[in-house]
């Protein structure tokens, strides 16, 4: 639900983040702006927890 609103949240200001980009950034065009959602934090912090438990079980051997 969290990503579904700042999906929405992005487009509805597309068209003002692009405005203040064009203001800041002296470009002859200034880019459309597109958002994809990056899942690799989700899945690192999957990743690292799947470490954890395998950790967590194993006794460690000198």
């Amino acid at each position: 639900a969290a990503r579904e609103i700042t999906e929405d949240a992005l487009e509805h200001a597309k068209g003002y983040l692009r405005s203040e980009l064009g203001k800041r950034i002296k470009l002859f065009r200034i880019p459309e702006l597109h958002f994809k959602y990056d899942e690799s934090l989700e899945r690192g912090m999957s990743i690292s927890h799947l470490i954890d438990q395998v950790a967590a079980e194993k006794p460690v051997e000198d």
